[in-house]
């Protein structure tokens, strides 16, 4: 992923596009020292898969908190 670039995923059902949007979501937040870019997301959803409920369980893991 280009930093200030827009991507495009693409591919078969259940190849695990989602999870790497909702995870690339919270990461993006991280401090420039744990590996993030302390930026920001756009997640843009034509499929109705966007679930702020594992953007939560995924930024747990990370440490981060809810908000």
């Amino acid at each position: 992923m280009e930093t200030g670039a827009i991507t495009e995923l693409f591919g078969e059902f259940r190849t695990g596009k989602t999870q790497l949007c909702h995870t690339l979501c919270v990461t993006c937040q991280l401090p420039v020292d744990q590996g993030g870019a302390e930026g920001k997301a756009l997640y843009i959803d034509t499929e109705g898969t966007f679930r702020p409920s594992r953007l939560v369980e995924i930024a747990a893991r990370y440490g981060m908190s809810r908000e």
